[in-house]
């Protein structure tokens, strides 16, 4: 009778690997391919965020402006003059007016500014006529 004979590693679920045996210790010949970066684009992502915010704060400038947000009277009209009158906050009068006034100016330049800006390049987009004389010409 002849007996089977198996050179493979039969191992149960308690036994231990024989880390002293040669070939379970042997490194790979190929390093493993590496794992396609991942980009984020974190910059691309900070710049058009950095965008986004200073068109948001130049298009309020722009309202703020154009409604009269910052005009002392409109104002008078959310915080009432006791308020403003007290004895303690009378030194902030004139800083405030001075920062109204500046962000009143930046919005008016703003919008003179983008004004100028769409009426140089609003021709450059618009369709262009089709010339109609050599239409007559081609049989």
């Amino acid at each position: 009778m002849v007996n089977s004979v198996s050179f493979g590693q039969r191992m149960g679920v308690f036994d231990k690997p024989n880390l002293d045996a040669p070939q379970t210790n042997v490194r790979p010949a190929v390093a493993p391919a590496a794992a396609p970066e991942n980009k984020n684009h974190k910059t691309l992502k900070t710049i058009a965020g950095i965008a986004a915010a200073a068109v948001a704060v130049a298009g309020l400038l722009v309202a703020g402006n154009k409604y009269g947000a910052f005009k002392p009277e409109t104002i008078k009209k959310f915080i009432p003059e006791k308020v403003l009158n007290f004895e303690k906050l009378n030194f902030l009068k004139s800083p405030v007016k001075t920062a109204l006034s500046g962000l009143d100016k930046a919005g008016e330049w703003i919008a003179a500014n983008c004004v100028k800006a769409y009426n140089a390049v609003k021709n450059v987009f618009t369709k262009k006529p089709e010339v109609t004389e050599i239409a007559g010409l081609i049989r």
